[in-house]
């Protein structure tokens, strides 16, 4: 896996919330709790019973499996990149099964993960329950907002909090990871005031891990971005939905994970009437290029619920998107026509 695992968290992992069907619009916090619980419990009984995804023995390998951890894992990796999730989780299977020493171990390390990618979330509440450290901890209430497991997901995430190192770059990061997760479970929960609040604590975590001294130069720029991601998704959480904003076309940009994404916002009727991507440079979007822009326009905010295992994609979106309304809600610099952020 590319970078340090744990300062790429929020990415690969972090805000896994609901990939599946879209709420519907009219649907309140309560409800989709109730519901998502119920089909938490029917999917995880499922996944306990199947103990691995049923499609799994009939995906083909284009790749042989060997011993060779430096070509297993970049097997894995470049079939995530290229949208071949499903052959990527088969080759850690059979590591897990047949291979051995370090190529073994990385296999059973990266499994949870994979899961994820694949969109198999409650295999991946069976292996993170087996890990009860922070990192675990946050990563299950991660899924559990995939099934908008609000009040449970809190708590996991207060649990991680509590539990993260007493110092240094490991209790940074994670209470950087549990703060921004608590944030995203408010904002689902239509708390802004705590969303804001919890975002702002995040952002400082991430700025105190920036400035500390002696760290290497990816790390420094991980940080600062997600510190930057922080700020305006607390924008975006505070901006009024629907009815607010001038009518025309305006553009958008905000950092993702790959790079800069660009947002093309279209406003008819003082509301959100359509949001298309217009650059990016994004490979594993796990459908959120499609899916972010249907719920903002749903929603009628830009805060939104982001996309399993395309968080940072997810996230960028959204703020490219908030940048671009900021635009129609600023009415003194408005003019005709469309606007580029």
């Amino acid at each position: 896996m590319p970078g340090n695992f744990r300062s790429a968290l929020p990415c690969i992992l972090a805000a896994l919330i609901l990939s599946g069907p879209a709420h519907a619009a009219a649907s309140t916090p309560a409800s989709r709790e109730k519901d998502g619980k119920q089909r938490f419990s029917a999917d995880l009984a499922r996944a306990r019973s199947a103990k691995r995804p049923q499609w799994l023995a009939s995906t083909p390998l284009e790749v042989a499996v060997t011993a060779d951890y430096r070509e297993m894992r970049n097997a894995v990796d470049s079939r995530f990149g290229s949208g071949k999730s499903k052959e990527a989780l088969r080759i850690l299977y059979e590591l897990i099964d047949k291979g051995q020493g370090r190529v073994q171990g990385w296999a059973v390390g990266y499994l949870p993960q994979a899961l994820v990618w694949a969109q198999e979330i409650p295999f991946a509440v069976l292996e993170y329950e087996k890990r009860p450290d922070p990192d675990s901890l946050i990563r299950l209430g991660r899924c559990l907002l995939v099934y908008d497991q609000y009040s449970a997901a809190l708590k996991y995430f207060s649990q991680a909090a509590a539990s993260a190192p007493p110092e240094g770059q490991s209790k940074t990061v994670l209470l950087a990871n549990a703060f921004w997760g608590a944030a995203d479970a408010y904002r689902s929960m239509g708390d802004a005031a705590k969303a804001q609040e919890f975002f702002e604590k995040a952002r400082r975590e991430y700025e105190a891990e920036a400035s500390a001294p002696g760290k290497p130069g990816w790390l420094v720029q991980n940080m600062r971005k997600n510190a930057a991601i922080m700020v305006a998704l607390a924008a975006a959480a505070a901006n009024t939905p629907g009815g607010a904003y001038r009518d025309g076309a305006y553009s958008g940009t905000a950092k993702a994970y790959a790079g800069d994404i660009v947002v093309d916002v279209a406003v008819k009727g003082g509301k959100i009437a359509d949001v298309k991507i217009s650059r990016h440079a994004e490979t594993i979007t796990s459908g959120s290029l499609t899916e972010i822009p249907k719920r903002i326009i749903e929603r009628q905010t830009p805060s939104v619920d982001a996309v399993t295992g395309a968080t940072y994609t997810s996230e960028g979106i959204m703020c490219a998107v908030n940048d671009a309304l900021k635009k129609a809600l600023d009415l003194k610099a408005l003019k005709s026509g469309v606007y580029t952020g």
